[in-house]
């Protein structure tokens, strides 16, 4: 799995999937993927079980993660976001996006303008959802990212998959 994505995490964020990853578990991976070319929508073809609240169950496949209850969160031209996907107690499946950030940033290294790239943030989420995976959505598109309408394999637009079973506490405390 590529930890990349999480080296710049702000240590309160961390502490937050610290916090949360410590009661509630997915214990293994649930496969996320694009359901079909040229959809909005997200699949799982994995079957992991998963820990909430001290309390084990079994994830089911799911045919389509739905992206539109998302949709008023538009990812701009030129900007980039993470789509979390969660389950909960029950196993059922939602998602939501956090912060919408730059791509790169300019910043001062011993007095020379260098351009950084920024990793963007998962969505806050209550202790009542397991986040088993998210996609880092990137547009390079002229036009703005709409979830549930723009196609995640859409020309400009770069995704990068993550599916966060039982390695990603260690994966991330790693990289603090």
């Amino acid at each position: 799995m590529n930890s990349s994505i999480f080296k710049q995490i702000e240590k309160q964020n961390v502490a937050n999937i610290v916090m949360h990853t410590s009661l509630n578990q997915c214990l293994g991976s649930v496969v996320l993927a694009i359901k079909v070319g040229a959809d909005p929508n997200m699949k799982t073809t994995g079957t992991p079980a998963y820990m909430m609240n001290g309390q084990l169950g079994a994830l089911t496949a799911q045919a389509t993660v739905a992206t539109a209850p998302i949709a008023a969160k538009v990812i701009p031209a030129t900007m980039q976001a993470l789509i979390a996907v969660f389950t909960d107690n029950a196993g059922t499946f939602s998602v939501d996006m956090g912060p919408v950030v730059a791509q790169t940033q300019s910043v001062l290294v011993n007095g020379v303008a260098t351009t950084v790239a920024i990793n963007p943030n998962l969505p806050d989420y209550a202790d009542t959802k397991l986040c088993v995976g998210c996609v880092k959505v990137v547009n390079n598109s002229a036009a703005n990212f709409v979830p549930g309408t723009t196609a995640l394999d859409a020309a400009n637009i770069a995704t990068t998959y993550y599916n966060l079973g039982a390695a990603f506490p260690q994966m991330y405390m790693a990289n603090v």
